[in-house]
């Protein structure tokens, strides 16, 4: 058997027969194979330094595929080491996507005779330039030119590049950017030498609404990444938010625009977008400073800019009564219903990419309402129902007293009181109100946070500061003014009326509720006895 190897510049097509003289390398240390003409020594850093030895590559990976795929060498031995966290990190920019190989580029067991520890080949198997001699003379020789040193354009930082707005292959492109500087000090290996975001255009860019959803500074910015990263003061959705989530897609010559995709992280804002999330460019194209063209277009069906709505157009059972005629009551102490049926849907709203002056009802109603006879009884949302009189109800009229706004339950969003006028029908209109955390808006999370700080007046005053609420079952405890209702369930059927028992639900006066579960307020036995038979109905919530 001829054990000598032509390891050549491409490691790759002679795998199968590095396979066969694994076993020997077991046996006879590497220094002591005179065939291996090349490998007389193992060279830096893949020898003893590093506890490197050529069982570390051959051994460990079991049987070698027949044909070798192409990726195998670069996905099953490179990155055993080189994975993301390891020792020199493999980075997906000059990986593209896995159609370069590691050694397309790399000769793991020599380096080039002109510079050592580097490993690179001096002929690279470009991505469209065909094979092409390169030079590396040392740590700081990154750009020859049209000099050149074995041809025109050969440095490492040339060779391959024909899209890049600096130092193409070619004479095209701009070949006077930073010259004589030391290239790795703005691409570092650590980040796989990509150029700074703001390289070849702003970051964030100042077009259109950037600013409003990313407001932070260019080391924040990542292209693929989906984190929401927003602060108290500022929205920083990352790029992948609405920029394609593969790196295959940059520096293509087109500004992309993904608003949905397959590959979206679960729990991300992106994630939450239906199929039908989409970019319509606008009719008009500008250009930016850097000469990016650019439209502004139409964004729908994106999650960031929905709300939700409720349907239940049923009728929807009055309160059930037991068999000794007292009220039915869950578990919760909550009164009890012949089953319902609530459907929600995400309702949105589409926005021009040039709009940045947004309200609180340019998303979703100020506050979310429902209307008869589309919901009946209010059920699924009780911020605020209008009801078959249109006369609204629930948390917005409040008893007629000051409506709950935003901040009463959203703390962490909101924590500034909302001014408000009623109209007709009781209607409340609220005014728009600041966002005072922005890490808490937009979130992908229907936060419920209660204020802890301010009260609540009615006849009395009341504190939030105990509330607890339960996200899976919609509950909330030690709701003080709920009075007798202490875990109000949202969403529940709510009726107003003079004798309605919904409508008596927190003061609990007697009549047809079990013993235990009355307020024990008034002097006599109220069985029979309806509210407004005592109560003036036109000056109810007054004090009297």
């Amino acid at each position: 058997m001829n054990l000598s190897i032509d390891w050549g510049r491409n490691v790759r097509s002679t795998l199968i027969s590095c396979i066969i003289v694994a076993a020997f390398a077991l046996l006879i240390p590497c220094t002591g194979l005179a065939q291996f003409s090349e490998l007389d020594e193992l060279q830096p850093p893949h020898d003893d330094s590093n506890a490197i030895s050529c069982p570390s590559c051959h051994v460990p990976y079991g049987t070698v595929p027949d044909p070798v795929p192409a990726d195998w060498i670069t996905t099953t031995v490179c990155w055993s080491c080189h994975a993301e966290g390891g020792v020199a990190q493999y980075q997906n920019v000059h990986s593209v996507g896995v159609t370069m190989y590691c050694e397309d580029c790399h000769n793991p067991h020599m380096h080039q005779s002109q510079f050592s520890q580097y490993y690179l080949d001096e002929t690279i198997i470009t991505p469209n330039s065909g094979n092409r001699r390169m030079a590396f003379n040392d740590s700081t020789d990154f750009i020859h030119g049209a000099v050149g040193y074995y041809q025109p354009y050969d440095g490492v930082c040339e060779t391959c590049h024909t899209q890049t707005n600096y130092h193409r292959n070619n004479a095209s492109g701009d070949h006077d950017h930073n010259v004589g500087t030391n290239c790795i000090e703005c691409h570092t290996h650590e980040n796989g030498f990509i150029g700074s975001c703001d390289s070849c255009h702003d970051s964030p860019p100042q077009t259109g609404a950037h600013l409003a959803h990313f407001d932070g500074d260019t080391e924040l910015a990542a292209y693929g990444e989906t984190d929401n990263i927003s602060t108290t003061d500022s929205y920083i959705f990352s790029c992948g938010t609405c920029h394609p989530i593969s790196g295959d897609m940059h520096q293509n010559g087109t500004v992309n625009i993904e608003l949905y995709s397959l590959d979206s992280p679960a729990g991300s804002l992106k994630s939450l977008n239906p199929d039908s999330a989409g970019y319509a460019p606008g009719p008009e194209v500008f250009q930016d400073a850097h000469g990016i063209d650019y439209t502004l277009g139409t964004c729908s069906n994106v999650y960031c800019h929905s709300e939700t709505e409720w349907s239940s157009p049923d009728p929807i059972s009055q309160p059930l009564i037991d068999g000794d005629g007292y009220i039915m009551l869950d578990e919760n102490g909550n009164l009890v219903y012949d089953p319902y049926v609530v459907t929600t849907t995400p309702s949105y709203t589409d926005m021009n990419w040039g709009d940045t002056g947004l309200t609180c009802n340019s998303c979703h109603r100020n506050a979310p309402q429902t209307l008869y006879p589309e919901v009946q009884a209010g059920v699924g949302n009780s911020h605020a129902t209008i009801d078959e009189w249109g006369y609204e109800n629930l948390h917005a009229y409040n008893m007629s007293f000051a409506p709950l706004g935003c901040r009463t339950c959203h703390y962490n969003t909101v924590t500034l009181d909302m001014t408000w006028t009623r109209i007709a029908g009781d209607i409340t209109i609220f005014d728009d109100v600041a966002i005072a955390n922005k890490s808490a808006h937009v979130n992908g999370f229907m936060d419920v946070v209660f204020d802890t700080v301010n009260t609540i007046t009615y006849n009395s005053t009341f504190s939030t500061a105990n509330i607890a609420y339960d996200h899976e079952n919609k509950t909330c405890s030690d709701v003080a003014c709920h009075l007798a209702q202490t875990t109000p369930e949202w969403g529940k059927p709510y009726r107003w009326g003079w004798g309605s028992v919904e409508c008596d639900q927190c003061h609990r006066y007697g009549g047809p509720w079990p013993p235990l579960a009355a307020r024990d307020v008034h002097p006599v036995d109220m069985q029979g006895l309806e509210c407004i038979d005592c109560h003036d109905v036109d000056i109810h919530g007054g004090g009297n």
